[in-house]
């Protein structure tokens, strides 16, 4: 019996670690949630001649004061910017919660590798929605598709996004990836933190 026990919590013990090596990270790549600007700048190697910027979307024009990010630019072959989002709110220091990262690479094929690649990671997908759409680009409308998958097996921690926008109609085919409106995207979230910000900033 006593025997028996001690393989048992052995046996435990290897599980807990083989589940512990195979989490992934809570945060993105090499930094958690929460590490410092300049911690992240220390980990990827990144100097002062990348400014903070302030706000809280690089897409858009929306601001936060709360917020700040910096932009990697032409990190690798395969990704073209990679923007880190900090956040200071109930914190005097900036906090990373948020990481988006943007391939050039659009096509359907480059999706499918990324999905898999994904899946392998973070599990398997938990939700997905499509939008069919118009933009406007220099007085010319063009329809797209925008498909989201999304990874939440560690939600609240941590939440994983797979965004893929493709021109299906308004310009001729051979230019529809040279207009910069397709879009292949990976959004970490970290998840319960924004969820409590939005809240307190709606008095919730």
């Amino acid at each position: 019996m006593k025997r028996f026990t001690v393989l048992f919590i052995f046996g435990l013990i290897i599980l807990s670690q083989g589940f512990a090596q195979s989490r992934p990270i809570m945060g993105y790549d090499q930094v958690e949630w929460g590490s410092s600007i300049e911690n992240v700048k220390r980990v990827y190697g990144i100097g002062d001649e990348i400014p903070l910027n302030s706000g809280s979307n690089f897409f858009g024009s929306e601001t936060d004061q709360n917020i700040t990010f910096f932009v990697q630019h032409n990190v690798s072959d395969s990704i073209v910017e990679r923007i880190f989002y900090f956040n200071k709110w109930n914190s005097d220091n900036y906090r990373l919660y948020r990481v988006w990262v943007v391939y050039s690479d659009t096509s359907n094929s480059a999706r499918n590798n990324l999905q898999s690649a994904i899946a392998s990671r973070f599990g398997r997908q938990t939700n997905y929605k499509i939008e069919d759409g118009t933009t406007t680009l220099m007085f010319q409308r063009l329809n797209y598709i925008q498909e989201t998958w999304e990874y939440g097996t560690y939600t609240p921690e941590l939440v994983v996004e797979l965004i893929h926008r493709l021109i299906y109609a308004g310009v001729e085919r051979d230019d529809r990836n040279l207009l910069g409106q397709n879009w292949l995207r990976v959004c970490y979230t970290w998840k319960k933190f924004r969820d409590n910000y939005q809240a307190s900033r709606l008095g919730l």
